[in-house]
């Protein structure tokens, strides 16, 4: 993803998806180095599902 502004919701989606997937368990793993760790998971799934992911 080099140019993300030019980068196609289309084209794009399943890989930011993925990429949510993959922050999301890199934030759980290390949830005790955040002060607010369930409302970062909490968001992170509401954002995983408003673009279009489970």
């Amino acid at each position: 993803l080099q140019n993300p502004v030019s980068a196609g919701y289309e084209e794009y989606s399943p890989l930011v998806l993925v990429l949510l997937k993959c922050i999301s368990i890199w934030a759980s793993i290390n949830k005790s180095r955040f002060r607010f760790s369930s409302l970062i998971d909490k968001n992170l799934e509401e954002l995983t599902g408003y673009l279009g992911g489970s």
